[in-house]
């Protein structure tokens, strides 16, 4: 069965080799360049799980956990 995948990083090519990555294997995978635009695509994408960066612009990782959860 197919996960899906949210990829939150502030680097594109992480979010890129990531997702390819993921997509290769039949999972679905979508990226976020932020925390902020993660929540926002939180009810859209439903995550099976989440692949989060501790270091971003704006909201940390560490901080969007909780809301993420």
């Amino acid at each position: 069965m197919p996960a899906r995948l949210l990829i939150v990083d502030d680097e594109p090519s992480i979010c890129f080799a990531l997702s390819r990555f993921f997509q290769e294997r039949g999972d679905e995978a979508f990226t976020s360049p932020s925390a902020e635009d993660a929540i926002a695509k939180l009810p859209q994408t439903r995550p099976d799980a989440i692949f989060l960066d501790i270091r971003l612009p704006g909201i940390s990782g560490l901080e969007a956990m909780q809301k993420l959860q």
